[in-house]
């Protein structure tokens, strides 16, 4: 499954680009997200690893990622690893006039079982990214 979803925030680019970035700020636009953390502290750069524990309606689940690319207030790429699917988000920004043009580009493959429901996980993920989108575009216009 491959989506792109962009929106236009009125802030420049670092302004955004710390939101991606940030462990605690992400916690504010990404629903559920109750830790992200570097396997060392503060790095950020293309090959770092991580991990994201994500609160779930029936439990808790922690996944493994990797930093796939890095060019500070320009593009954000990350590999998220779970039992039953890779995911792969690119963010770019463009700015213009101390606005930016934030793209998501996310790539999710799934398990042989997680592909019979691709036709649900589809729909709620284009809801998902949808919705925190517009949620960071609120929490970087009112920061």
């Amino acid at each position: 499954m491959k989506r792109e979803y962009e929106i236009m925030i009125a802030a420049p680019a670092a302004g955004v680009f710390q939101w991606l970035t940030d462990g605690e700020r992400m916690k504010k636009w990404m629903d559920g997200l109750e830790s992200f953390t570097y396997e060392r502290k503060g790095d950020f750069l293309e090959g770092a690893a991580f991990q994201q524990t994500m609160r779930l309606p029936v439990s808790q689940v922690t996944w493994n990622g990797t930093v796939t690319s890095y060019r500070e207030n320009e593009e954000l790429g990350l590999s998220l690893q779970a039992p039953m699917f890779s995911l792969q988000l690119r963010y770019v920004l463009h700015e213009h006039r101390g606005q930016t043009l934030l793209q998501q580009q996310c790539h999710m493959q799934t398990s042989a079982w997680m592909g019979v429901m691709l036709p649900m996980v589809s729909a709620f993920c284009d809801m998902l990214f949808q919705q925190q989108l517009q949620k960071l575009k609120t929490c970087v216009e009112r920061a």
